[in-house]
């Protein structure tokens, strides 16, 4: 028996383990997400009560303003030039996901009150405030609206982790998007996306400015590959990040020496600024678990599991193998390394649930990931290349 049917053999084992041992927001996320138990159920509406007075939310819930956001930024801190400010997690992209993530969604007050600030993005309200994107001003406009444009990607996919995926303002957006990138995809200029601009190569904005964000925004509607866009273009697009074109053999390559890994020097172009690129969202392969990603668990989850809801992940892919094969006995995975308490914005929104780290409960977070990645790699309809 290999390893993905061992564990799926001890899946109904282990979420009796995960009820015992998983925090509020896992148990709530099992009962809801794997198990369909109704909202109107005793159990969710006991869990969820619970989950209202989960201290972690609580406290994210204390820091909101009035207005639905938090920090005074949307990004956090990395991109802000306020000194006072101590953490770079402290503004509505983190704190919105964290909640998501808990199991706040649509039919929650701390919700619903943000999500009215995020589709001021959706459709280009004017009255949409900048946050940090002001500091660009007023030197480069260009670089304001590059950015809006980005928060505006982010806001559609937190909308739709929220639960907003059937909004008729979030589902027109989706679609219009959708048949932009589609087109892109045909295009010529997604053949060759590369460009030689001040003596560093800048990489079209169409798959690189949202990266992550945009397999995030797509594993969360999975409505859209029911109809004919959603048929012409995820093979399309599975088959473009698959076998995204290389760059040209000039390009330089940047070299990360403590985590023995090398990449492109690539860049995006914001007005009068270039930026280093946001990753394209191609598949990780095995290799890069030892190198790119090592010590980095949380985004090799959190990848499989967005490409498993997607149906972008195969059965006997290699990294899903190598995660399933820290499975014990039981099932319980135990994958060696720190697992981070918060990860890059630009990669995942991934945030450890359960609060116990001590005894059974250090494998609890990793576990109920991988627990997820096979629900849905069973779930979800398969995408499969041109």
């Amino acid at each position: 028996m290999g390893v993905l049917e061992k564990f799926e053999s001890a899946m109904p084992i282990l979420l009796a383990w995960l009820h015992r041992y998983g925090s509020v927001p896992i148990r709530f996320r099992l009962l809801t997400e794997i198990e369909g138990y109704p909202a109107s159920s005793k159990e969710v509406r006991d869990i969820r009560s619970a989950l209202k007075r989960h201290i972690p939310a609580v406290n994210i819930i204390k820091k909101q303003k009035p207005d639905g956001s938090w920090g005074g930024t949307f990004r956090g801190t990395s991109t802000v030039k306020n000194p006072q400010q101590k953490s770079p997690f402290d503004g509505i992209e983190y704190q919105f996901s964290r909640l998501v993530e808990m199991g706040f969604d649509k039919d929650d007050e701390p919700v619903t009150r943000c999500a009215e600030l995020l589709k001021m993005y959706i459709v280009n309200d004017p009255r949409a405030p900048i946050w940090e994107a002001r500091y660009y001003l007023p030197d480069n406009p260009e670089a304001v609206k590059w950015y809006l444009g980005l928060i505006t990607i982010i806001s559609a996919k937190m909308l739709s982790m929220a639960g907003y995926q059937e909004d008729d303002t979030l589902k027109k957006w989706m679609i219009g998007y959708i048949a932009h990138l589609n087109e892109y995809l045909e295009s010529d200029r997604s053949k060759n996306p590369y460009t030689l601009f001040k003596g560093k190569y800048v990489i079209d904005e169409e798959i690189m400015l949202p990266g992550y964000h945009l397999i995030d925004l797509l594993a969360f509607n999975p409505w859209l590959k029911v109809g004919l866009l959603g048929k012409l273009f995820f093979p399309k697009f599975l088959s473009y990040i698959s076998n995204f074109p290389k760059p040209p053999k000039d390009c330089p390559m940047r070299k990360y020496i403590s985590i023995n890994c090398e990449s492109p020097d690539l860049y995006v172009h914001a007005g009068d600024h270039l930026y280093r690129g946001q990753g394209i969202p191609a598949p990780i392969t095995l290799q890069e678990v030892g190198t790119k990603y090592k010590n980095h668990i949380p985004s090799i989850l959190k990848q499989l599991e967005m490409r498993a809801r997607l149906g972008f992940l195969e059965r006997d892919d290699p990294v899903l193998l190598w995660i399933l094969s820290h499975q014990d006995d039981r099932g319980v995975i135990s994958i060696p390394g720190r697992l981070e308490k918060m990860i890059g914005r630009d990669t995942y929104h991934y945030y450890p649930l359960n609060d116990t780290t001590e005894d059974q409960g250090k494998f609890v977070d990793t576990t109920f990931r991988s627990f997820l990645i096979v629900h849905y790699l069973n779930k979800a309809t398969k995408v499969r290349y041109l």
